[in-house]
């Protein structure tokens, strides 16, 4: 059964579904960094004290490293772009293609037509177009990681200096906010790096060395060892173990078989535009979210 207006939009909202979830899910996450930005003007304005995050801790501060922020910043305001751009890359690469089949459609010269293919190969487009793609979302997973990597390094400082949740309240709401924001940036990595590589084709092999060549390597040391010590327990168990190793099988290629990454591009071009659209709406909001982190909690004064 064909799922309708994965593609096209629907009449009633104007979008697509996917856009449609995606803005749901991002209204949702609106509330949930709301609720979380409400608790830290609630506990500084009713502090008696607060520290300031730009100031060390020696000199009465929070001891925040303000300039692995801003790089920090930068870094997300970098993936923002290529994460368009590799949106940018599909969506060009589809309307030549579209474009093309439509001079050949409208051609009635058919010499005409055989130029307009020998000029302009769609298969080689979509390459071409794919190529790009995961030229500017590999780079984008690859700033996500720096992300991280410095966001780790400075949780490792203060960790190091005995700074923790406990130790106040702005570092409680530091560790939440940022500890959250990062949680979102994995989630990113995850579903772009999904998207990145052709998985259907790589867990196939995958899944063929382990089928053909691991599990019956290690059925038969498993009734070797049986034979060896309790013959009869391998009688018993042989068909549990022959079950299991069926059920694996098929659960293991539905799975395979649901998660194509990037090869979809080949099967269902449009839709898989649409899906990194998704993901850059998503992934924006996250860099939207550290935009207000990184001034509220690093450069405004305390009190």
């Amino acid at each position: 059964m064909q799922i309708p207006y994965t593609v096209e939009s629907r009449p009633d909202t104007g979008v697509y579904n996917g856009k449609m979830g995606i803005w749901l899910f991002l209204a949702s996450e609106v509330m949930l960094f709301g609720g979380l930005f409400s608790t830290y003007i609630l506990l500084r304005t009713g502090a008696v004290g607060w520290l300031e995050g730009s100031i060390s801790v020696e000199k009465g501060g929070a001891g925040l490293n303000v300039p692995l922020a801003t790089f920090n910043t930068f870094v997300l305001i970098a993936s923002s772009v290529t994460i368009i751009m590799a949106w940018a890359s599909l969506a060009i690469g589809r309307a030549r293609e579209k474009e093309i089949a439509n001079l050949e459609l409208g051609s009635e010269d058919v010499q005409e037509r055989i130029t307009v293919s020998a000029l302009s190969n769609p298969q080689k487009i979509r390459a071409e177009s794919l190529k790009r793609f995961q030229l500017f979302m590999g780079l984008t997973v690859l700033l996500s990681l720096v992300f991280l990597v410095a966001k780790a390094y400075e949780y490792n400082y203060k960790f190091s200096h005995g700074i923790y949740p406990k130790t106040h309240n702005f570092y409680a709401i530091y560790f939440t906010l940022t500890g959250l924001h990062a949680l979102h940036i994995i989630g990113g990595v995850l579903v772009n790096g999904y998207f990145l590589l052709p998985w259907k084709s790589l867990l196939t092999r995958f899944w063929a060395i382990i089928y053909y060549l691991i599990i019956p390597a290690a059925l038969i040391v498993l009734c070797a060892f049986l034979l060896y010590h309790k013959s009869g327990i391998v009688f018993a168990v042989s068909p549990i173990i022959l079950y299991v190793f069926l059920l694996l099988s098929g659960l293991v290629k539905t799975f395979v078989s649901a998660v194509p990454g990037c090869q979809m591009w080949e099967t269902e071009p449009d839709r898989f535009i649409n899906r990194i659209e998704c993901a850059g709406l998503y992934w924006h909001f996250v860099d939207l979210v550290w935009i207000f982190l990184f001034p509220v909690l690093y450069l405004l004064p305390g009190s």
